[in-house]
């Protein structure tokens, strides 16, 4: 357990990272920009989001929990770093109509194209991203290294070169240079470990139905943290995109924490499922990261109840004021994505119940969409964070339902333990 959260920390020391590129970030383009530049660039962003979740496909669950049970053969490691990248391959073309249908779709997607092109590249190249396969190999100090030269390069680029509201063209642009670096790097340190190379067609399409039912799961959470801001930059004014999507970048960052912690244990727990440790072990260490996850997930709403709106206020200036009032509708996302994710990523997962995820979150987020883009439509950003937090617990109470029906399975209640 220890190297387990020696590992962990390191994890989240680069977050720290993340943390403090945003917390430059935000009020910069919050004060430079303006409220209506600064929504454009976070309409951009649901693209950039949308291209990349098809592109990725889910791919980089799968792959992590396939390299961390390969017993450290390089053969078999190489083997699937080729599936992986004929799959995304194959997407490719996929993931670009995506990107053009989702700017056809919003007009102040149309409206700024240089912005919305931009991002549909890079959704492309942090869909063909190998972090993965150094989080199977257990190696994850690589991908945050390479992380963190990325915030740097593209907070002095943007720094630099973004000083009025008429820059905002500029922002995905500097993005995209970025992003094209770090991948860049990315690829060289994965060529010092194993050959890149092509598998044949079959093999990827193979990957590609593996990997469905992560991508329905990463694809619904994906739409879930973007549709409100999708839905605003389709129906509204892009002020009020600024606003709702402030406040949901505010959150989606907090629930990004997550990721780091998610893809680490279904790595090691997948890897001690696969290794046949005893069940009792097993599931302790399970529902011990569930409570420190779900703790910090009520830390997070708490947060956004009391504190960080009069912050956020501060920071950002009279012109952003809506934003904290949709960041204390959305607060309660914290506490239910921490329990959603605890249950989904840590127990279902590593158990390679992938479909039962899948389909919970597919259920869910028909629901979640549908009120969100009904609440857009009838009371703007309010309406529609209203409708997140109706497609979170719709998630909640279907992974309840689940496991409370599987218990004997699940949690062994009944069964001979050990």
């Amino acid at each position: 357990m220890g190297e387990v959260k020696k590992q962990l920390a390191l994890v989240y020391a680069g977050y720290f990272f993340r943390y403090l590129y945003l917390l430059v970030l935000i009020p910069y383009y919050a004060r430079v920009l303006g409220a209506e530049a600064y929504g454009v660039v976070l309409a951009s962003m649901t693209v950039y989001t949308m291209v990349w979740t098809v592109q990725n496909w889910g791919f980089s669950g799968a792959g992590s929990r396939n390299i961390a049970t390969s017993s450290g053969s390089l053969e078999v490691q190489q083997r699937e770093l080729a599936r992986h990248m004929m799959a995304r391959l194959i997407l490719l073309p996929v993931a670009l109509l995506v990107g053009a249908l989702t700017i056809y779709s919003a007009p102040l997607l149309r409206d700024h194209m240089v912005s919305s092109l931009a991002a549909v590249v890079c959704g492309v190249l942090a869909g063909f991203n190998v972090g993965w396969f150094f989080q199977g190999r257990m190696n994850f100090n690589t991908p945050i290294v390479i992380e963190i030269l990325g915030f740097i390069s593209m907070l002095a680029m943007v720094l630099m070169l973004v000083r009025t509201p008429e820059d905002n063209e500029l922002v995905m642009p500097l993005l995209l240079i970025s992003t094209l670096a770090s991948t860049a790097l990315a690829y060289a340190m994965v060529r010092r470990i194993v050959r890149i190379g092509l598998a044949d067609f079959a093999a990827g399409w193979a990957l590609i139905k593996e990997s469905f039912p992560l991508f329905i799961s990463a694809g619904t959470w994906a739409l879930m943290l973007n549709i409100g801001t999708y839905a605003l930059a389709m129906r509204s004014t892009p002020d009020q995109v600024a606003y709702f999507g402030t406040a949901e970048k505010v959150v989606s960052t907090g629930l990004a924490l997550l990721g780091p912690a998610g893809q680490f244990f279904v790595t090691w727990f997948s890897k001690m499922v696969h290794e046949s440790e005893s069940r009792d072990s097993v599931l302790s260490r399970q529902l011990q990261a569930s409570r420190w996850v779900i703790a910090g997930g009520a830390v997070g709403t708490v947060s956004c109840l009391t504190f960080v709106p009069p912050v956020l206020d501060f920071a950002l200036g009279n012109k952003f004021v809506g934003a904290s009032d949709i960041l204390r509708l959305l607060s309660p996302l914290f506490l239910l994505a921490a329990f959603n994710h605890a249950v989904a990523v840590y127990l279902l997962l590593p158990r390679r119940l992938d479909r039962v995820v899948s389909m919970a979150a597919a259920a869910s987020t028909v629901i979640g969409v549908a009120l969100t883009v009904w609440g857009a439509s009838v009371n703007g950003g309010a309406g529609a964070a209203l409708g997140r937090i109706a497609g979170e617990v719709a998630y909640s109470v279907i992974l309840v339902a689940y496991c409370y029906r599987n218990r004997r399975m699940l949690f062994f209640i009944g069964a001979a333990r050990g």
